[in-house]
């Protein structure tokens, strides 16, 4: 289950993300016209989106944690590492 969390976001986050990006220079492009330069636009843009990449990195690592954590106090994985331990 970790390893479908760690290749990468779905699909549809992705085009939903592209969306966004592209929706944002195009509000830029048009708010240049009031004197704000389009490189300053990409420049603040770029900013944005680092940091909504950086939140939504973070969300991952506490969603994984807590999957983790569910899974290794589950009543089955407790079950066979008591029976690991008996083996060894």
């Amino acid at each position: 289950m970790t390893a479908a969390i760690r290749s990468g976001p779905p699909r549809s986050s992705a085009l939903s993300l592209a969306a966004l990006v592209v929706s944002l220079l195009i509000v830029s492009c048009v708010s240049a016209d009031d004197g704000e330069s389009v490189s300053e636009a990409l420049r603040t843009l770029r900013s944005q989106v680092e940091g909504l990449l950086e939140r939504r990195q973070e969300d991952v690592r506490v969603l994984e944690d807590t999957i983790r954590e569910s899974v290794d106090k589950s009543i089955e994985v407790v079950g066979l590492k008591k029976e690991v331990e008996k083996l060894r």
